[in-house]
């Protein structure tokens, strides 16, 4: 019995270390005494939730913030780091779980030159744009160091869960280089390919939906306050609503795709007739430029053109 426990312990050790970064282009792994797999900087709400994560997943981790109370939940289990310079020096791998793109550059300027084979993984958020031009500054910074973008498409809550979804884009060798960081965040994990700034354009164009379903929501709630209806009633129907909005919204996107807008379910013309109804109410409820008044507007362009019977989404062909 007591050669099976040593022997499950050596595995369980053996497992964890198969499981870690490989360090071997890491040119910095032996100038900080406070080595580790995975360098978080910010420990906001999601950095915490990434850092913790991982730390779960048995990758050894370090976390160091502009703001010192907020690392320090991580003191005691020494996970903690003061000096930003080591922060950067102790692992291959830095998450940037910063606020945008310019605090990113902020933060890392001082430190560029200690930067020779660390992958950097930048989390904030912007605008396709501003990775393609992160990735030309690290460049001219440090041809050395490695960039990959990653979108977070979740709330910290998510993290290492199953409701989990994070998206990366950059070269394919620093993508593998954090592949266990990824099986730590959760079991999402989509590889977008070389170009630096595929994660970030994905993000950005599933915010507009996302974002715009919260405007909606918000809405509807005032509308339904307005009308004085229970709110807890109120809160299922418009869950209720949700798996028809997604099937509705399946079946609009094969449109785009096909570029073929033909409908059996509803024409731009019975939408617009709801939308206008739903503007009326939204107003007489206080809301003057409802979100259903900006869609109807889209919707008119295309029936302008004789496309009264087509799908609501070939009003995309508009914009």
């Amino acid at each position: 019995m007591q050669a099976q426990s040593g022997r499950r312990q050596r595995d369980g050790r053996r497992d964890v270390a198969e499981r870690r970064p490989n360090h071997s282009s890491f040119s910095h792994r032996v100038r900080t005494a406070n080595m580790a797999d995975v360098t978080v900087i910010g420990t906001g709400y999601m950095g915490t939730a990434l850092a913790e994560a991982m730390i779960k997943h048995g990758l050894k981790v370090n976390v160091w913030n502009r703001t010192q109370s907020k690392i320090a939940g991580f003191v005691d289990s020494g996970h903690a780091i003061d000096s930003l310079d080591e922060a950067v020096r102790s692992a291959p791998v830095l998450i940037l779980c910063l606020p945008d793109y310019p605090t990113t550059r902020q933060v890392l300027s001082p430190v560029m030159d200690s930067l020779d084979g660390t992958v950097l993984v930048q989390t904030g958020a912007g605008t396709p744009d501003e990775a393609r031009a992160l990735q030309q500054w690290i460049a001219e910074k440090n041809p050395d160091a490695r960039y990959l973008e990653c979108s977070l498409l979740c709330y910290p809550r998510h993290i290492g869960t199953e409701l989990s979804a994070v998206l990366w884009s950059g070269a394919p060798q620093d993508r593998a280089a954090t592949e266990e960081i990824a099986k730590a965040w959760g079991n999402t994990h989509d590889y977008l390919g070389p170009d630096i700034a595929a994660a970030n354009a994905y993000e950005t164009s599933l915010l507009a939906l996302y974002y715009g379903t919260l405007r909606g929501a918000i809405e509807s709630v005032h509308m339904a306050r307005a009308e004085s209806l229970p709110m807890p009633d109120f809160s299922q129907a418009l869950i209720r609503l949700i798996p028809t909005l997604a099937d509705a919204l399946e079946r609009a996107l094969t449109s785009v795709s096909t570029g073929n807008y033909s409908t059996e379910d509803a024409t731009l013309g019975t939408h617009l007739s709801a939308m206008e109804g739903a503007t009326r109410a939204a107003q007489a409820a206080g809301l003057p430029n409802p979100i259903t008044f900006q869609l109807a507007e889209y919707l008119k362009r295309c029936i302008a053109k004789g496309r009264i019977d087509d799908d609501i989404m070939s009003a995309v062909e508009e914009l």
